[in-house]
């Protein structure tokens, strides 16, 4: 017995009758049932027993922030918060905090004394799996068995999956689709931006430029060291997804306003490719010489969506503010190269001001032949996703979190910023895939109704 379907006209942002909390917000059919689908494959044997009863409910907290995550056949709710590892405690299964959250999964009330002890054992058993993934087991690559012994009436992977930075356990948080979306028909080219969005070897770069900018940057009467790092993000951000001499032509001008003695956008763009690099360099010898799968430096599911437009025919395009020396370096120890078929774009030199994004999506339209309607372009920047959705294509923000890679959480910064210049959908990663392709128009029941973690897409 499946989840009993929604009664018409009920949407997200609405508190359903009965929620536990008044903070928590209602989710669409296929969110409720992907979650209940996952955690069901947790415990076949129970469902299997009793459907008409759901052997788990789980719950979460954030600091700042609490949120629940209950489920049973008739519906679920879902606020902030990001799972993390999980442990034994008081009868269910309680986390350590870990990271930016933690985790809670329990039983569901039950009625009988037998089934009481079903699922006791059931909470040993999956105690059990979730001990293997913190011990590095085979578990941790989401295999059923351990090293030692099976693991009865546990069957795939549930809710788990394992980051490949830090090995927590984590879901991903749900995709948000501005309010009236509907996908505009097939699409058959995407742009995608490459830094943050389908790579995360230079992860932290915002945080080296914006220490550039501090360094340089003289402070002015009055003002406190709080509000000069806003002034930095601010521009960092802002021009964030346009080749990086922008960036440092920006600081220059800030510099001299302020009356200190500037350095010409050459000289600061030196300065921060020198600290960059470093970082840079040892990653991309981690994953050339084999001692980093890398995988890690991409956002889950970002791999199998690329083979997966690749072998439908979707022409794949990068759109990169990174030299494109350097992205087509960094594309190859990935081994997403084939996959683009040439098509990686980026400025040609350090200087180079010729180069837009814009021009990327109209040459992209051009060349193809193609109506905007049937252009696709994700980022996390809000360079290519105004552009792409001035141009009249569909804008998909992947608000990655770069400060832990891999987490499935959504940046608050990114969302802000992106749902603000015209995205269509807000993405903190690529693993809902079925999700996603509908958006593009290549599902067969693409998805229609807005969702989301605490609010529309406006």
């Amino acid at each position: 017995m499946g989840p009993r379907p929604l009664s018409p006209g009920r949407r997200f942002g609405r508190r359903p009758a009965g929620s536990p909390h008044p903070r928590h917000r209602f989710h669409p059919p296929l969110l409720r049932q992907t979650a209940l689908g996952d955690v069901g494959r947790l415990c076949p044997r129970e469902r299997g027993h009793r459907p008409r009863l759901h052997p788990l409910s789980l719950s979460r907290r954030t600091g700042g922030d609490r949120g629940r995550f209950l489920g049973d056949v008739r519906r679920v709710w879902i606020q902030h918060g990001v799972h993390g590892q999980f442990r034994a405690r008081d009868g269910g299964l309680r986390s350590r905090p870990r990271g930016r959250g933690n985790a809670v999964v329990r039983a569901g009330r039950t009625r009988d004394h037998a089934q009481a002890g079903r699922r006791r054992r059931l909470h040993r058993r999956v105690a059990a799996l979730f001990r293997k993934h913190r011990r590095g087991t085979r578990a941790q690559r989401g295999h059923p068995r351990g090293r030692h012994g099976r693991r009865r009436g546990l069957r795939g992977r549930g809710t788990v999956h394992c980051l490949g930075r830090n090995r927590d356990v984590a879901v991903s948080a749900p995709i948000e689709i501005r309010d009236g979306f509907r996908p505009r028909g097939r699409v058959t080219d995407v742009v995608f931006d490459w830094d943050g969005t389908l790579s995360f070897i230079r992860a932290g770069w915002a945080e080296v430029m914006l220490a550039l900018f501090l360094e340089h940057l003289p402070a002015v009467p009055g003002e406190d060291a709080v509000a000069r790092r806003r002034l930095a993000l601010d521009d960092i951000w802002r021009l964030n997804g346009k080749p990086t001499v922008f960036q440092m032509q920006c600081l220059a001008e800030r510099v001299a306003e302020r009356g200190g003695r500037a350095l010409g956008a050459a000289e600061y763009q030196d300065l921060y490719a020198a600290a960059l690099g470093r970082v840079v360099d040892t990653r991309l010898a981690d994953v050339r010489e084999g001692r980093r799968p890398a995988d890690d430096y991409m956002p889950p599911g970002a791999r199998k969506l690329l083979e997966t437009l690749h072998a439908r025919g979707v022409r794949l395009h990068v759109a990169s503010g990174t030299e494109q020396r350097f992205v087509l370096g960094e594309a190859e120890a990935l081994g997403v190269v084939p996959l683009f078929d040439g098509r990686i774009h980026g400025p040609s030199a350090p200087d180079d001001r010729g180069y837009s994004k814009r021009g990327v999506l109209d040459a992209v339209l051009a060349r193809h032949g193609i109506a905007p309607t049937q252009l696709g372009a994700f980022g996390d920047g809000h360079v290519e996703i105004e552009q792409a959705h001035l141009v009249g294509g569909t804008a998909i923000a992947v608000a990655s979190d770069e400060e832990t890679f891999g987490s499935g959480h959504i940046d608050p910064a990114k969302r802000t910023r992106l749902t603000g210049v015209g995205a269509d959908a807000v993405i903190p990663d690529y693993d809902d895939l079925p999700t996603i392709l509908g958006l593009l128009g290549l599902s067969p029941a693409p998805p229609t109704t807005t969702s989301g973690r605490n609010k529309d897409i406006p």
